[in-house]
């Protein structure tokens, strides 16, 4: 008896001990990155995301401290993610805007400090599998309470205004953009399926919950981790045969969440990454010159036209008037020509100060005061494409700099691709590489490089796939010595 209370003493020991890891809260991290919403400490937002990369730094050191052995990990995408943060601080010298430049260079500290603690920390394929395994989850279950969230929008919030009316936190709008658009197109007008209401008390709940920080971010989230689902989905792990059936689940329900967003670029980046896994899902390798390229490019093509033949052989239905509507037209979205707009006046500042920029975090400020731009013109405070808006920032010496850490990113997925058919690391490979092909489409059409939940993503994803390299280079130095 003695014994046995001794041990589940132990065990429970174990248990608790294990909690304090850092892989653990990397784990948690990606369990609960689809609902991190904001913490606001006096009028300064702060994101829960910064608060887990501060927990898994102290636990990092706290480790290395008592065990006398530091683990460091220097990937290839080191060179550049150090020369992009080195021009973001030399940028500081010229801003006329110091505090936004504080503020953003101090998130993009925290997003390479998760890209080092995961490359650091997950040093086997387990701890990779642990954090897939999490981001399936969460994203299955953030995707699931949206698509609940949009039909909450379809009824009548009065009783939830009276019951929460009272409360005392933030706002909260009831509906989603497909309600929103749906009730624009239709003949009963916006009032019948969408209602904006002010609701004090829930607001902070339901922010957490995705959709309600808003569509864009929602849409372009749950669209590259939907990717990521159905790559694991179409390509057969032998070792892990449960892994497609939990990723196609949350696959399916990442689909119809993006599709209720109408986001139209989270779509367009849907479609680019589901034609992609389809076409190099059992790829070796990426050589431009294979056909697998010609067939990616006509599955594209052929999508995207089957969406617009939809568009154009239903102008009276509200599906039709929207597709219709996001490529010009007398149905043309207002927010068009207020892109529009705002790249050009990017532009100009970028012809302006081609060289050294105008200050990372600077281009909001500028846009949304000066008069080159209204408030109908300017949609909102970024240039509405992430290359655009770093080189008026940081100059063409920054947006090149940016450019390399991209084409180094998507050149580690390759060296994963080369893994052998039906392994784990192989389906990771293609998976990531459709993910960073998403991740750009959609830098087209967003600037915003230091949210929280949706770099946080990026970053830990390049680090897990840095973590991957180094795993297959254990195995062939263990193979060699063994040899």
């Amino acid at each position: 008896m003695t014994s046995q209370v001794i041990t589940r003493s132990e065990n429970q020991y174990k248990f608790l001990g294990s909690l304090f890891k850092p892989q653990v809260f990397i784990y948690l991290l990606a369990f609960t990155l689809p609902f991190l919403g904001y913490i606001h400490i006096g009028s300064l937002p702060i994101s829960i995301v910064y608060i887990f990369i501060l927990i898994i730094t102290i636990l990092w050191v706290i480790r290395g401290l008592i065990s006398s052995r530091w683990s460091f990990y220097f990937p290839r995408e080191m060179l550049p993610m150090s020369l992009f943060l080195a021009i973001i601080i030399l940028s500081f010298a010229w801003t006329n805007h110091l505090q936004n430049s504080l503020i953003r260079g101090v998130q993009i500290v925290a997003y390479y400090s998760i890209f080092l603690l995961a490359g650091t920390l997950l040093i086997s394929e387990r701890r990779i599998r642990w954090v897939i395994y999490m981001l399936i989850c969460g994203a299955a279950l953030s995707s699931l309470l949206g698509i609940l969230q949009a039909a909450v929008g379809s009824l009548n919030p009065i009783p939830v205004v009276d019951i929460f009316y009272r409360g005392p936190l933030a706002k909260i709008i009831l509906g989603s953009r497909t309600l929103q658009r749906i009730g624009d197109f239709g003949p009963t007008g916006p009032d019948i399926l969408y209602r904006s209401r002010s609701i004090e008390g829930v607001g902070d709940i339901f922010r957490a919950f995705g959709m309600l920080e808003g569509p864009t971010i929602f849409g372009w989230f749950t669209a590259t981790l939907a990717i990521l689902m159905i790559g694991f989905y179409l390509i057969p792990v032998e070792n892990d045969p449960g892994l497609s059936r939990k990723a196609g689940w949350g696959a399916f329900l990442g689909l119809v969440a993006v599709f209720l967003t109408w986001t139209r670029s989270a779509w367009l980046a849907l479609v680019i990454g589901i034609a992609f896994i389809f076409a190099f899902r059992r790829a070796q390798n990426m050589s431009l010159l294979s056909k697998r390229w010609w067939w990616f490019g006509l599955l594209t093509t052929l999508l995207l036209g089957i969406i617009l033949l939809i568009g154009y052989l239903t102008p009276d239905s509200s599906v039709g008037r929207m597709i219709v509507s996001a490529i010009g037209g007398p149905e043309a979205s207002g927010s068009n020509a207020g892109r529009f707009q705002t790249a050009l006046t990017a532009i100009d500042y970028l012809k302006d100060n081609p060289i050294k920029g105008i200050g990372f975090g600077n281009i909001g400020t500028l846009i949304t005061t000066s008069g080159d731009v209204s408030d109908f013109s300017a949609t909102f405070d970024t240039a509405h494409n992430t290359f655009l808006e770093l080189g008026v920032e940081l100059g063409l010496l920054g947006l090149l700099v940016f450019l390399w850490l991209q084409i180094e990113i998507f050149r580690g997925a390759i060296l994963l691709i080369r893994q052998p058919n039906k392994t784990f690391l192989h389906a990771l490979g293609v998976s990531l590489a459709g993910v960073w092909l998403t991740y750009l489409i959609i830098f087209m059409f967003g600037g915003n490089i230091v949210h929280p939940k949706w770099m946080t993503f990026w970053w830990l994803l390049a680090g897990l796939q840095a973590a991957a390299r180094r795993v297959i280079r254990q195995s062939h130095q263990a193979f060699q010595s063994m040899g």
